[in-house]
């Protein structure tokens, strides 16, 4: 493989793999009951794969490494998503609501 395919390889993968922590609030705010609160911590839906990461990396995970790595991409992939999160946050308000908060914006207006 010449090297313009093993950089153009090596991007690709990259891109694939980039802001995991952004997907993964993201799908799994689609489904409430799939995505973990059970630490009773406040993740809102504008930038929640940087919350994430960052509440992972003041916990005492073990993969933290791979956090750091995936913190920048995490906040390009946010800022590409702002627009559904920002009408999301708005809808149906936080993924992990804060102590107090009682319902979301969606719940109470039924």
């Amino acid at each position: 493989m010449n090297p313009f395919g093993r950089v153009s390889s090596a991007a690709c993968l990259a891109a694939v793999a980039s802001g995991c922590s952004t997907v993964a609030t993201l799908v799994g705010g689609a489904v409430p009951e799939r995505f973990d609160c059970t630490d009773a911590q406040f993740v809102p839906r504008v930038y929640s794969g940087v919350f994430n990461d960052v509440a992972i990396l003041r916990s005492d995970a073990a993969d933290k490494g791979i956090v750091v790595w995936d913190l920048p991409f995490s906040f390009v992939a946010d800022t590409v998503v702002l627009p559904y999160t920002v009408y999301a946050q708005i809808r149906y308000g936080n993924l992990c609501p804060r102590e107090g908060d009682e319902l979301s914006q969606a719940e109470q207006s039924q």
